[in-house]
């Protein structure tokens, strides 16, 4: 699991299960344009994962009240090997710190674990 994130020439990229207290954070300005770019591998080359859900979200820092600003989901079958990826911008919401998540919902059927990769956006 891999998430990147860019805003004003700024970037931070975090490889999947980083524990929360290395956790990267990226500073924004409120409404300025934020990409977002995201991949999963399914490692195992032998057996397929039905049914993974592939999840996104930008939420503020629970600390501060727990709304999502952004949530998107991908259902799919992860043949072996296999990646997905994909590319978002979305505007810089609000002040506050918020958390941005890409995680797997599913794989632990065949992995015995999800996955997931987190990233605090500071905003000004």
């Amino acid at each position: 699991m891999e998430l990147e994130a860019r805003v004003s020439g700024r970037q931070d990229i975090v490889h999947g299960g980083s524990a929360p207290n290395s956790r990267a954070t990226l500073a924004a300005k409120a409404g300025d344009s934020l990409v977002v770019q995201w991949s999963a591998l399914n490692p195992d080359k032998g057996a397929s994962i039905p049914d993974v859900t592939l999840h996104v979200s930008l939420d503020r820092d629970p600390k501060q009240g727990s709304d999502s600003v952004y949530e998107s989901a991908l259902v799919m079958d992860f043949a072996p090997g296999s990646r997905s990826s994909a590319e978002l911008l979305l505007p810089v919401p609000a002040a506050g710190s918020y958390l941005l998540r890409v995680e797997t919902i599913g794989a632990a059927k065949k992995l015995d674990r999800e996955y997931f990769a987190v990233l605090e956006l500071k905003v000004q």
